[in-house]
């Protein structure tokens, strides 16, 4: 096994015609390049212009030009695998040299290819062990069939930097596109890079490489990704989180995308679970559970409802790691049950709950308020099972208790601009004709008694119309919003981000 090392060389050349804290400068986050691994490039250009890219050999020959194009000024990353177009280049030692203008500057690096074995592909093999951290790549989106192109923007959306990668190979630059599978199971298996802290502590992400820096943010110990932009070589990286601020947390920075430092000490690469993961979307207050490389279910959820007093209820956005399943919760006389932390003081649990004088449970104050923002962060699970028998329980009985290097949960955010498709009026949905009050998903349903299966089917198309405007949506299945209840979430993010607290809420 290759075991990836902390390598990061920067070189600088000051450019005459411009002031002395404009600089070229290139660095990568390994000098040595195996077959089937992407090393990162960063790089900084003083002006606008043409920039070029190359990789030269030994002799002096130019045998790769990674990109030879105008650029904007700015800071950049740039995924390569050691490939020139779709071919492997030669095992050596090769120049990388970056150009704009009059200014040049080189850094040393290695390839190594090794032959394969016939009929097998040589892949590099993952490691958990603490590690300086590899940055990860992006995504570009992907058309989907619509009238209208859908904004499928990624969790870095709010990002300074440009990022050029294949897309899946990290949360923070995959489009949020719940419709390319393949793409966000890639992503959601992909390696995390974590903060080697306690679970139930928070470290500062300082604003300057130093101590003495203002803290602007904090990140959760051992399950809190991070994006890592750049490794530098005085024991600081930069990079990109949303805070994980709680109401007394030392910083308090409600859910807010930022970009500052970090000890390289602390980053830790981990592979997560390869059989199951979750990921929440805001927008459309929805679980989505994958499995083994497909949607296995999806169930309903409520994320955080923040208020200005209490601007911590926002869920905190970003992936994370499932890190310790705690049973019960309980707050005041309402008990959450099969609650799984991520996040510190976050959990996914159960639809919270209060017990009647007989002891039965009660969940008619919370139950309803599935599928929009209701909690007060953590993230509210149906306890009711759907069409395919899964709830929260199931989740805490399979999802937590499979995984041996603990499950990946990613939460979207519900940027200004993203909408929710409106479902083609041919869409089939389900009703029980003798006395039902729900429409379904599924024409045996759960939330209909199996006697009334399979009931009867009518269409999307119909729901507004005759006896259909009259129907619930199901508590098991949770079918499609109606129309003017779609329109009405799309309306609202044609002009804001509700979970974005700073933009709000200072």
């Amino acid at each position: 096994m290759k075991r990836f090392f902390a390598c990061l060389l920067t070189f600088c050349l000051a450019l005459t015609a411009i002031p002395a804290f404009a600089m070229l400068t290139v660095s990568i986050s390994d000098i040595s390049v195996q077959a089937g691994e992407e090393i990162f490039i960063w790089y900084n250009l003083p002006e606008d212009g043409q920039a070029a890219l190359s990789l030269i050999n030994e002799a002096g020959q130019t045998v790769a030009v990674l990109f030879d194009e105008w650029q904007a000024a700015g800071s950049y990353e740039y995924g390569w695998t050691g490939t020139s177009g779709r071919d492997a280049l030669p095992s050596g030692s090769y120049d990388l040299e970056l150009r704009q203008g009059a200014g040049a500057v080189r850094l040393k690096l290695m390839l190594d290819h090794p032959t394969a074995p016939q009929g097998t592909v040589a892949i590099p093999e993952a490691t958990d062990t603490p590690a300086v951290a590899e940055p990860e790549p992006t995504a570009a989106p992907q058309p989907v069939s619509t009238a209208e192109p859908p904004f499928n923007p990624t969790p870095a959306l709010r990002s300074a930097y440009s990022h050029v990668h294949e897309p899946g190979t990290c949360y923070w630059c995959t489009p949020m596109d719940i419709t390319d599978e393949e793409t966000v199971w890639k992503m959601l298996t992909s390696p995390i890079y974590t903060l080697n802290e306690e679970q139930m502590k928070q470290v500062i992400v300082r604003e300057e490489p130093s101590e003495d820096s203002k803290g602007i943010a904090v990140v959760t110990g051992t399950s809190e990704g991070v994006h890592v932009l750049e490794n530098r070589n005085d024991g600081w990286s930069k990079i990109e989180c949303y805070s994980s601020s709680f109401f007394d947390s030392e910083v308090k920075a409600w859910n807010e995308f930022v970009t500052g430092y970090v000890k390289t000490s602390l980053i830790q690469k981990k592979t997560p679970d390869q059989k199951y993961a979750l990921l929440v979307d805001k927008l459309t207050q929805t679980l989505y559970i994958f499995h083994e490389g497909h949607l296995l279910s999806t169930l309903a959820v409520c994320t955080g409802l923040y208020n200005p007093k209490q601007p911590y209820n926002e869920t905190r956005t970003g992936e994370f790691i499932l890190v310790s399943r705690t049973g019960d919760l309980k707050s005041d006389r309402m008990t959450s049950r099969y609650a799984i932390r991520y996040n510190s003081a976050d959990y996914i649990h159960e639809v919270p709950h209060v017990k009647n004088a007989d002891k039965s449970l009660n969940y008619k104050a919370t139950e309803y308020k599935l599928g929009t923002r209701a909690s007060h962060g953590c993230i509210r699970v149906q306890r009711l099972t759907n069409p395919d028998g899964i709830n929260m329980k199931w989740l805490s009985e399979h999802v937590y208790v499979s995984s041996k290097k603990g499950s990946r949960l990613v939460i979207w955010e519900d940027f200004q601009g993203r909408q929710i498709p409106i479902p083609s009026d041919d869409t089939p949905l389900y009703y029980n004709p003798k006395g039902g009050k729900d429409y379904h998903t599924s024409a045996t349903c759960p939330g209909a008694l199996s006697k009334y299966h399979p009931m009867t089917a009518f269409t999307y198309g119909e729901l507004d119309t005759g006896i259909y405007a009259s129907l619930n949506r199901c508590y098991n299945c949770h079918p499609p919003r109606r129309k003017a209840d779609i329109e009405e979430i799309n309306n609202l993010h044609k002009t804001q981000s509700p979970g974005m607290v700073s933009d709000y809420h200072q």
